[in-house]
């Protein structure tokens, strides 16, 4: 066996990085207790990762721990909840349970074009439920922070210059300043649509 090569591998990089079988990582133990050269070879790169983890280490802002610890509560929320009761809509919101909890308030049968309900405003978020079969106008927004959710149907959304599609579960988050607009392409497409106050 050539040593220089097993080292040279980066196999003993993969050990101390943790992308290694268990089986593979006892085989790389079993070199290290064999040849002297590898249980050095294996020493120098535990100390250069640990100095990369020392020298490189980030401290996040005490914002984004908040923002990561509501992101969890929140979710933790949609598990169970109600119309009355609803947590802010993001790209890990499930469509399904948004769709349990808003059922009761959609129509049976649509006699309009759109129906619309507030369903949460508290001053700083507001939440409204739509059907709809009618193509949503441009806008831009400056004080508010737009998202949505498709329950149901299917949708085109144009931001700015570019064209997404959205079917259930989709979720779109709209940057401030930008023109959108959005065209139905189903019979009816039903969504939940949030605004947050700058």
């Amino acid at each position: 066996m050539n040593i220089t090569d097993y080292i040279n591998s980066g196999i003993l990089q993969e050990y101390w990085l943790g992308v290694l079988t268990e089986s593979e990582r006892e085989a790389v133990r079993q070199m290290a207790k064999q040849y002297p050269e590898i249980a050095a070879e294996l020493a120098t790169n535990e100390e250069a990762m640990q100095g990369f983890s020392v020298n490189h280490s980030y401290v996040p802002p005490d914002a984004l721990k908040k923002e990561i610890w509501q992101v969890i509560e929140n979710l933790d929320h949609e598990k169970n909840f109600t119309a009355d009761n609803t947590p802010i809509i993001n790209q890990y919101s499930d469509y399904k349970n948004w769709l349990k909890a808003i059922h009761p308030l959609l129509p049976a049968e649509m006699k309009e074009d759109v129906f619309a309900q507030v369903i949460r405003n508290d001053g700083k978020i507001t939440q409204t439920l739509i059907k709809t079969k009618a193509n949503y106008p441009d806008e831009v927004h400056e004080d508010v922070y737009e998202s949505f959710i498709v329950l149901e149907g299917e949708c085109e959304c144009y931001i700015g210059d570019d064209v997404i599609k959205l079917g259930p579960g989709g979720y779109l988050n709209i940057p401030l300043y930008k023109h959108h607009d959005v065209k139905v392409l189903t019979p009816y497409v039903t969504a939940v649509i949030q605004r947050i106050a700058v």
